[in-house]
């Protein structure tokens, strides 16, 4: 069978991410023609896609849709547009075509996606390397699938969920169907070394997207990956796309030493958490690559830290913080939450006070502050239900934030601020860019 997987273009120029999800999927449909399209990362996207529609004939049509949008205060732009444009250029493309949709937004807001967009017949709900395939051998017969929304007699019906994956017997993503150069020097070819979070973040959906339960791939499987990329592809830059890089600690420091271990010159950042980070792991993660460390306190007192979720006090981040600070080379970063349940002046004078703290670190890499997107499946959107601050048939496809009253007015400024603070480090990065060897025009800088 012809397969065709895509994306939705963003709607607006930022870094190019490579599109994890569909190369697994890729990897899983042995057997069939496949042909994918990153239609975030081309100029043209809608005419690229009729190009190759026109191509390859294709009998399905998968369409992800990652995220809904940017869920940033300070940065709020939806994707939703593009993907319903994607969707109906599909159709208009592939008028004979399956449509299936799938993706991490898409599993966020099933039956909202389903009920605005008719042109979709079929919708694979979390997990797609195995719902999929087992779609594509029973189209005639979708109630047999597992994770599945389908149509029938003017009804979206679903077939009920499916059990997560063994990450180790999931193939290798595709990386053949896609031009990596796109991706060079973005550190956005990503890599996963395991599914899951047990974290309980109030805002956060990664538990309820890929379970609670911790699955891990195997160090050399992650090794194996990376050498390929690094070897047959000249990839030297990427990123773990785990939801937290360092938990399991043990299986973070074997994913380190066998990079070491397989002498790969690469870079490399994650997602990580202050919780039992420890000198030894900074050292071993320097050593082998790692360059940044992203970290999301959220907080910035031990009672705002309980409230949220994180599993970590104020004392224990900021040695955390330290322990960066003995690499030169090497960069953190820190993510904020503000005005969130029981908010009062003793977060915002903390807040005050660990920003001007962090200031003074020599290797800040930046300071992001948000208020919190409401999103389906999480103790915020519990929360948000019985204070009454959404309803319980607000589909949430357009963002609502979680920002009461009186510190809202706090919120305005520093949303600003965040504003101010991202065109100034976009101008700071144009500036960076090499300009062009050709002397006819002006210097590209977008």
């Amino acid at each position: 069978m012809k397969v065709l997987l895509t994306n939705s273009p963003l709607g607006r120029p930022q870094p190019a991410v490579f599109p994890l999800g569909l190369a697994y999927v890729a990897g899983a449909l042995r057997g069939h023609q496949v042909t994918c399209l990153d239609a975030a990362a081309v100029d043209d996207p809608w005419g690229r896609l009729a190009e190759i529609a026109a191509r390859t004939k294709p009998d399905v049509v998968g369409l992800s849709l990652r995220n809904i949008d940017t869920a940033q205060s300070y940065d709020l732009f939806s994707y939703w547009p593009g993907f319903e444009r994607s969707v109906r250029r599909a159709r208009e493309c592939c008028p004979e075509a399956t449509i299936v949709a799938g993706g991490s937004g898409f599993s966020l807001f099933p039956e909202a996606v389903m009920a605005r967009l008719p042109e979709v017949d079929y919708g694979v709900y979390l997990e797609g390397e195995q719902t999929l395939p087992d779609l594509l051998e029973h189209l005639d017969r979708p109630e047999a699938v597992r994770g599945l929304y389908y149509r029938r007699d003017g009804q979206v019906l679903f077939t009920g969920p499916r059990e997560f994956l063994d990450l180790d017997s999931v193939g290798m993503p595709r990386l053949d169907l896609f031009d990596l150069s796109v991706y060079e020097g973005t550190r956005g070819i990503g890599v996963q070394t395991k599914r899951g979070c047990a974290l309980d973040c109030m805002y956060c959906t990664y538990p309820f997207l890929s379970g609670r339960r911790v699955r891990l791939r195997s160090p050399e499987r992650v090794g194996e990956e990376v050498e390929r990329l690094h070897r047959e592809y000249g990839i030297s830059e990427f990123f773990f796309a785990d939801n937290v890089f360092n938990r399991p600690s043990s299986h973070a420091e074997a994913i380190c030493r066998e990079l070491l271990r397989r002498e790969l010159d690469v870079r490399w950042t994650a997602y990580f958490t202050e919780h039992g980070m420890t000198a030894g792991f900074v050292e071993l993660a320097v050593a082998a690559g790692c360059m940044e460390f992203p970290f999301s306190p959220d907080g910035s007192n031990d009672a705002a830290l309980r409230t949220l979720g994180k599993p970590v006090t104020l004392e224990e981040a900021k040695a955390s913080y330290r322990l960066v600070e003995r690499f030169p080379e090497a960069r953190f970063h820190c993510g904020f939450i503000w005005n969130y349940p029981r908010t009062g002046l003793r977060d915002l004078l903390g807040l005050c006070g660990l920003t001007s703290w962090l200031l003074r670190r020599k290797n800040l890499g930046g300071i992001d502050v948000s208020t919190m997107r409401i999103l389906p499946n999480t103790r915020l959107h519990a929360i948000a239900l019985e204070e009454g601050r959404i309803d319980a048939d607000d589909d949430l496809l357009s963002p609502v934030f979680y920002d009461p009253p009186p510190w809202n007015l706090v919120s305005v400024l520093i949303s600003g601020l965040g504003r101010l603070l991202l065109r100034a480090r976009s101008l700071a990065r144009r500036r960076r860019e090499p300009r062009p060897a050709s002397v006819a025009g002006p210097a590209r800088t977008g």
